[in-house]
């Protein structure tokens, strides 16, 4: 990336977040009230869920997942546990890294999020943005700092919001993901 794209990324940043601080206000009183009402629509299908960056179902029997026959979803993961949805999600981003060789922010993101079914571009931008870290930055599977903010920022994007107390499930997350590996 030349000085002119640096520039280019770190003025479209300052802009999202800036977009992004303007609407936590609002976003933090509505996780409030469905914090309240845990059947409430007004949360987000991956918070609903425990499931924060919105797996879904497969042949994988994760750790704190509620049963395939039990899950009303039919689509996403369930999760007893905010903490299990996040581990499961750095346990994902872990097999890319190892099993599939998607070692950047781009390459994850883009199994992740496949262009074919997303505007994976913006996603990629957008976690940058989110994490300061460039789109070919190398994630590393053992950096509690840098993967507990990568899939902080994912969460916001799969949601449009932080949820309550987000720090302290991806801590936790974080805690029984690597005490899984």
């Amino acid at each position: 990336m030349n000085s002119k794209q640096t520039a280019a990324v770190v003025a479209a940043g300052a802009a999202l977040l800036y977009v992004f601080s303007k609407g936590m206000k609002k976003a933090e009183s509505t996780t409030t009230t469905a914090k309240s009402y845990p059947n409430s629509t007004e949360r987000s299908r991956g918070y609903r869920n425990n499931n924060p960056l919105n797996i879904r179902i497969s042949s994988t029997n994760w750790a704190g997942m509620i049963p395939t026959a039990q899950n009303g979803d039919g689509s996403f993961v369930q999760f007893t546990t905010m903490p299990y949805g996040f581990r499961a999600a750095m346990r994902n981003i872990r097999t890319y890294i190892v099993r599939d060789g998607k070692k950047t922010i781009r390459e994850i993101i883009n199994k992740w999020a496949p262009p074919s079914e997303n505007n994976t571009s913006k996603y990629v931008t957008d976690v940058c943005t989110l994490t300061g870290m460039l789109p070919g930055t190398v994630v590393s599977q053992t950096n509690q700092q840098q993967l507990s903010s990568l899939v902080r920022a994912m969460a916001f994007i799969e949601n449009g919001y932080y949820c309550n107390n987000i720090d302290s499930y991806i801590n936790q997350g974080w805690n029984l993901y690597i005490n899984s590996i």
